[in-house]
């Protein structure tokens, strides 16, 4: 299906843009991000942020394809169709939360780095 490879495309896009700006972000030599940031690749990799956006739009486009499709919708198909997809997200969610203020804080280093 033509919509979830656009769906892996834009997975991919966000992770890797993701990562390179946290790396410029964490440089402290302000004249490195200027030639970085020079350079006409960089703003694909820039753009990643509004990418999130179309897996959004996918998201949706998909529960409505869904919806659409059966005739028989009822309140209470609505309901478990977003508890299920918030059961689903929300694992990952608090991992990563908990990871956050746990574990990450741990983990750095440099003249940058704040400790708390």
């Amino acid at each position: 299906n033509i919509l979830n490879g656009v769906r892996t495309v834009t997975m991919m896009w966000i992770v890797m843009g993701s990562t390179f700006l946290f790396n410029v972000i964490g440089a402290t030599n302000a004249a490195t991000i200027d030639l970085v940031f020079q350079k006409p690749f960089v703003l694909l990799l820039e753009a990643c942020v509004l990418t999130s956006d179309v897996l959004f739009f996918l998201g949706g486009f998909f529960l409505a394809y869904k919806f659409a499709k059966d005739s028989s919708n009822t309140y209470k198909k609505y309901v478990f169709t977003i508890l299920q997809k918030l059961m689903r997200i929300l694992p990952a969610y608090v991992l990563t939360i908990l990871f956050w203020y746990s574990v990450f804080i741990h983990l750095g280093s440099g003249p940058r780095w704040i400790p708390l």
